[in-house]
């Protein structure tokens, strides 16, 4: 079969990487021949706004690693979650449970609960008990109103030496995708211009992170004007750049320029 069903949800790109440790102790054992062959690396990759049926209406177009996944890879045409809450926190924390928001907790990026009898809103991924490193004065988060756990937390059960790595522009794509499990999970903070994380996972940056916001963040920030590589052909089968009922009607077409654009969506 070709291609690979990729689920999109409106915002940005998130990734969720797995790597495994797999030498068994005794080499001549029947695991032995399981842990050869099982993968040492698993990614889950959310393409915001990319649905499947865009793989098979642009196929020709595709190339590079996209164009690998639907000549070498498999599509699984029943795979799909049947509810209407596509925002980012309940899509990408059902993408790594399987399970549907109603059994997982995280009903919408935001919602409604009775605390200490007062009303109060509650956002998808706080934990005022979670505080995010050098930000002590922004509200903690945490996976902690994630009810099941995940694929990220199965694969850890499994394999103790399993490392999980979860980057996202958002709080709530990275931890939603991580689930329960700790681990290398970072976001950006648009105040701090770089990627942070929380005391649930960590209690101080590692070295490779600090060195990326002091070195690298600086230039991605940076007006840089992104202007459209997509060929005149490919244009021709889709609609226009700008149409009237794109939200808000400000940051949505070509050219863009980095340091203008901000988390406008869900």
């Amino acid at each position: 079969m070709k291609g690979i069903r990729l689920v999109g949800r409106r915002g940005a790109l998130v990734l969720l990487f797995m790597t495994f440790a797999c030498a068994p102790s005794n080499p001549r054992s029947s695991s032995a021949f399981a842990a050869a062959d099982a993968p040492t690396l698993a990614v889950l990759l959310v393409i915001d706004q990319l649905r499947a049926d865009l793989l098979t209406g642009y196929d020709d177009l595709f190339t590079g690693g996209l164009r690998r996944l639907l000549d070498d890879g498999y599509q699984f045409t029943n795979a799909t979650h049947d509810h209407s809450m596509t925002t980012t926190g309940p899509g990408h924390t059902t993408l790594s449970t399987g399970v549907y928001p109603s059994r997982h907790g995280i009903v919408g990026n935001d919602w409604s609960e009775i605390r200490d009898g007062e009303l109060q809103r509650m956002y998808c991924v706080q934990d005022g008990s979670s505080p995010i490193l050098g930000f002590p004065e922004l509200t903690g988060r945490s996976p902690r109103n994630i009810l099941r756990p995940g694929l990220a937390d199965w694969i850890s059960d499994a394999d103790p030496g399993a490392r999980v790595v979860s980057l996202s522009k958002k709080d709530r794509g990275a931890i939603g995708l991580a689930g329960q499990a700790k681990g290398e999970v970072y976001w950006i903070v648009e105040r701090g211009g770089g990627f942070v994380t929380s005391d649930f996972y960590h209690s101080e940056y590692p070295e490779w992170i600090a060195d990326f916001n002091a070195n690298t963040m600086p230039l991605i920030y940076s007006d840089t004007l992104w202007e459209s590589s997509v060929p005149l052909k490919a244009r021709a089968l889709t609609r226009p750049d700008t149409s009237r009922f794109e939200l808000r009607g400000e940051y949505t077409a070509f050219p863009h320029v980095a340091g203008e654009l901000a988390d406008r969506n869900d």
